[in-house]
């Protein structure tokens, strides 16, 4: 599907007659009446974009064999199915044939409602039943426009004027039907119409901007849409081959773009059509200026200029501009590659691939490598762009890896130090030996920290080395540890042992000792007696003192040789 110029040999009524997109009864998007062929040149596609890279970005929309583009067909359907979408979520996408059927659904809009409700509000609506009526009469027109009756939908919005000639919304709704409103059944085209309600549009949205900013959109696209409605003159005949009025009418449709960018500079399509109009004007500075900032804004410009005639009294310095815009991204393009392979390699040398929560992120980034660098091989503009853009995120996601390699690492390395230091037995209690070996654990360890210092792979492998060695260490001084206090427990507790014998013996030895004492004294005293006796002396005391200490004598003797046993 071409885009409608001045000299495509019809009128812009005759273009959206037969170009127009329109819904049949089950809802589905054709286009009304013959196609005209809009193909993309062979430059375009060796500077601009493959036929792979254009049938990955519009889709159905381009036939690859015939080169030929619909343009917009590939965004319609979105924009059917997304009440947020206006021109300037189009972009490039936005064409003539496609505005009407994109406001069908855009009266749904979130921040049209909203911002309507909230004027409602501020200037009081509800209190005055004239400012009521003008709102119910919107909202009639809006509902008909939703069903695509045409007619009937202006019918309401012009009654709604009657009643508020201020309100932003109706002068905007009907400026927008005079200026696309033709479908199979309606055609209430009035380009003069349309000129003077989208001027009284912005008029009343500027005015509205102190109660909430986004009203300087809505009137730099009111005055967009006027540049549009005068732009759409310049097909009739009764202008087309009078070059002072052409002239007169681009330039009067330039000033509304610039008004409309002063006003907001987040709609493309104003800086797209500043350069349209400035190229017809033999305007190339201006033109490419406005051109670049479009395409820097949405890339599919490049295509769309290709195929838009209105820029073919200055194609030579649009074919200049791609060019330069082509090796500005070429240069960015290999810049990125050339780092990212830098990060790329310092990635690859930590390994990611070895360990199993990073390989298959590493395999990912490895394949948006390749992507990245088959995008540069295309040698296109569009393969730079989405180089750069792959290589943006590669630049980000390879740092970011191979710091998971060095934290993981690091994690584990970490863990080791302190399960060693935390096998460590005390130093002031263990024997020389354990020291010895607490002293290499500690030296392990020192070492290992001092080699994360130098943040490359080998000197991390030769710290987890060390740090493996001493944690075998530290088990080993613990072992020892345990070991020497476990002998000596036992020796204490032998000693323990020996020393109850001991004192068991001692006891038992007293005791028969002394009963022995006793018993030996008094068996030696009798003894003593007895001898006295039987030597005829009677000096019994004598006999029995000396018995008794000779048999306490004897029988502790024997008492202790009993205790011992």
């Amino acid at each position: 599907m071409s885009i409608w110029h001045p000299g495509s040999g019809i009128t812009y009524e005759q273009y959206l007659q037969t170009n127009s997109f329109v819904k049949d009864i089950s809802g589905q998007v054709k286009v009304s009446g013959s196609d005209i062929e809009a193909k993309v040149s062979k430059q375009t596609k060796e500077l601009i974009a493959s036929n792979q890279q254009l049938a990955s970005i519009f889709g159905e929309s381009f036939n690859s064999l015939s080169d030929k583009l619909e343009w917009g067909l590939s965004q319609i359907d979105n924009a059917l199915h997304d009440v947020s979408y206006s021109i300037e979520s189009l972009h490039s996408d936005f064409n003539y044939n496609m505005a009407l059927l994109i406001d069908e659904v855009r009266i749904n809009n979130k921040l049209f409602t909203d911002l309507l409700s909230k004027l409602d509000v501020i200037h009081k609506t509800l209190e005055s039943p004239t400012l009521t009526q003008a709102r119910e009469f919107y909202h009639i027109g809006c509902e008909r426009l939703s069903k695509g009756l045409l007619d009937k939908a202006l019918e309401a919005f012009l009654e709604a004027q009657k009643k508020n000639d201020t309100d932003f919304f109706t002068q905007f709704q009907i400026g927008k039907l005079y200026l696309y409103g033709i479908d199979e059944d309606d055609n209430i085209l009035n380009l003069e119409e349309a000129k003077k309600h989208l001027l009284f549009a912005a008029r009343y949205a500027k005015a509205e901007i102190s109660v909430d900013p986004s009203f300087s959109k809505f009137a730099a696209e009111a005055l967009l849409h006027a540049s549009i409605s005068i732009y759409a003159r310049l097909g009739e005949k009764e202008i087309i081959n009078d070059i002072e009025k052409t002239n007169s009418l681009l330039l009067e449709a330039k000033k509304l773009t610039s008004d409309a960018i002063k006003l907001c500079k987040d709609i493309p399509e104003s800086f797209y059509h500043f350069a349209k109009y400035a190229s017809l004007l033999s305007d190339p500075e201006s033109s490419i200026e406005n051109l670049e900032t479009a395409i820097i804004s949405d890339r599919n410009y490049a295509v769309k200029v290709d195929i838009d005639h209105a820029f073919d009294p200055i194609r030579p310095y649009v074919h200049k501009l791609l060019v330069r815009l082509k090796e500005n991204k070429k240069i960015e393009c290999q810049f990125k590659l050339n780092e990212v392979s830098k990060f790329w390699q310092e990635t690859a040398d930590w390994h990611p691939e070895e360990r199993n929560t990073l390989s298959s992120e590493f395999s990912k980034y490895m394949l948006e490598l390749k992507q990245a660098q088959d995008y540069f091989d295309s040698q296109t503009y569009f393969g730079f762009i989405d180089g750069i853009l792959n290589l943006d995120q590669l630049l980000i996601n390879f740092p970011k890896l191979k710091n998971k390699c060095i934290e993981e690492t690091l994690d584990k390395i970490n863990k080791l130090h302190k399960d060693a230091k935390n096998y460590l037995p005390p130093k002031d209690r263990c024997s020389k030996k354990v020291e010895n070996i607490i002293s290499e654990t500690l030296a392990l360890i020192a070492t290992s920290e001092n080699l994360l210092n130098k943040l490359t792979y080998e000197s991390y492998q030769s710290s987890l080395s060390f740090a493996e060695t001493a944690n075998t260490k530290s088990c080993e001084a613990k072992k020892q540890y345990v070991k020497e206090n476990e002998e000596y427990d036992q020796r204490q507790r032998q000693r323990a042992e020996a020393e109850r014998i001991q004192f068991i013996i001692n006891s038992n030895s007293r005791d028969y000792a002394g009963t022995g004492a006793v018993l030996g004294g008094m068996i030696g005293s009798l003894a003593g007696c007895s001898s006295c006796l039987q030597k005829g002396d009677f000096n019994l005391f004598s006999g029995g003192i000396l018995g008794a200490l000779l048999g306490a004598f004897l029988g502790y003797l024997l008492g202790q040789m009993k205790g011992v046993d």
